[in-house]
């Protein structure tokens, strides 16, 4: 895939996923005129790794668990 190409399908996945994050029931990603990638709240991780994978596998936010609560 082409650089442009990574690059809109990065911003709609993203905008996908904010989508998600706001309460959208259903968000549906098109490449083309025949791909349809469809998510909804249960499946917000396959975007999120969707999204890790159009960015060359990097880590945008890590977030781990002590006896103080969550970080980030």
């Amino acid at each position: 895939m082409d650089e442009q190409t990574r690059l809109q399908y990065l911003s709609d996945a993203q905008a996908a996923l904010h989508k998600l994050i706001i309460g959208t029931k259903v968000v549906e990603i098109h490449h083309g005129d025949k791909e349809v990638m469809r998510f909804t709240p249960a499946n917000i991780e396959r975007l999120r790794a969707y999204i890790a994978e159009l960015r060359g596998g990097q880590i945008s936010m890590v977030k781990f668990s002590t006896s103080k609560g969550l970080c980030e």
